[in-house]
């Protein structure tokens, strides 16, 4: 019986094509590719790969090649022989298909299907494979740069596709690995890198810039960030059913506001209230420290106390402008110190004394 006649032949495909069914249910890291697909084929790194060649009944001949090279033939009086012209030792062919069982980087690359006719003619189909390592573990870090916040992203992987969040909320996605934020930002941030294969996340904290106004809020459960010789905007809570409320820092009265009367009253010249915020014109190390909001009743009763912690840093623009300074000052007395020297050094004994009565008589 001639198992390859054109009857057996269209029986042998269709327990193929059953094969496959079963092979892809049966793992769900197996890729399979056809000949016939217009897509890239994508194969995960260590993954197994099945490479399903084009179903022709009418063929003498089939040959697999990658850039030239011969990878597989299947002759049609022996194409019942398993594994039989494949060149590398850890594929399998398999009922048309060729199976690679631990995919490798070098198996990236374009693919050639030559099919031959029973007339001796030739037919020509490629593949493109590309082959991705799963991605690992991912690194989110948040770098300040001229009150700009900068967020990087990185992983192992390969063809990585970032998508960025805000508190949950999209906020760009792409192939970017760095992003930036707003200097007031201070949000949960979250980096998803996925590819065709594989996904991984890290969700961080990040804080506003030091170094810039900053905006806090008596309701907020976070420390309030405030740099150096900047401006702090303190924003109480809004309560339209309250009578007064006292601003205090470690039991220390800072502001008072009547709200019946409209009178207010502040402990320092720095400090003003506009629109129910309190406003530090200049933060010194001093402001550093826990501060309480009390809120009275339209009764007089206390109603609330929400406290605040204020941490005060050093930024990175002071330093820099405070460095210029003292560079500037010492470069202007260093030249006074030149002059005057170079100055006593020319003078004649007799320019000196002249010099000496007139700035005497002066």
């Amino acid at each position: 019986m001639d198992l390859l006649s054109s009857g057996n032949f269209s029986k042998f495909f269709i327990i193929f094509g059953l094969m496959l069914v079963l092979l892809q249910t049966g793992s769900c890291v197996d890729q399979i590719c056809r000949f016939n697909q217009q897509e890239t084929c994508y194969a995960a790194l260590e993954g197994k790969l099945s490479l399903q060649m084009i179903q022709y009944i009418n063929i003498s001949k089939l040959e697999l090649k990658k850039e030239n090279i011969i990878i597989c033939k299947i002759v049609k009086e022996n194409i019942i022989k398993p594994g039989l012209y494949c060149s590398r030792p850890y594929l399998l062919l398999s009922n048309g298909t060729v199976i690679i069982n631990s995919v490798t980087k070098t198996d990236s690359g374009r693919y050639t299907l030559q099919l031959t006719n029973l007339q001796g003619k030739d037919t020509f189909t490629e593949l493109e494979v590309n082959v991705e390592a799963p991605i690992g573990s991912v690194n989110v870090s948040v770098e300040c740069i001229s009150g700009i916040i900068w967020a990087s992203c990185s992983s192992e992987g390969d063809s990585l596709f970032f998508i960025w969040t805000l508190n949950g909320q999209p906020h760009a996605q792409g192939y970017m690995t760095t992003i930036y934020l707003d200097r007031e930002t201070s949000e949960n941030l979250t980096c998803s890198i996925k590819n065709h294969f594989s996904h991984g996340e890290k969700s961080i904290t990040i804080n506003h810039c030091p170094g810039v106004d900053r905006i806090c809020r008596f309701n907020q459960t976070k420390p309030c960030y405030a740099a150096l010789g900047e401006k702090l905007s303190l924003w109480m809570v809004q309560d339209i059913h309250i009578s007064k409320l006292e601003l205090k820092k470690e039991e220390s009265l800072i502001c008072k506001i009547k709200m019946v009367t409209f009178g207010f009253y502040c402990n320092r010249p720095d400090v003003i209230i506009s629109n129910g915020t309190v406003i530090i014109n200049s933060v010194t190390r001093a402001d550093l420290g826990r501060y309480t909001l009390e809120l009275y009743d339209l009764e007089a009763k206390l109603k609330s106390t929400t406290g605040l912690q204020v941490n005060v840093e050093v930024s990175l623009m002071f330093v820099i402008v405070w460095t210029l300074q003292m560079i500037f000052l010492l470069l202007l007395l260093g030249g006074f110190h030149i002059y005057i020297r170079k100055r006593t050094s020319t003078q004649t004994p007799g320019e000196k004394q002249q010099e000496d009565i007139v700035l005497y008589d002066k």
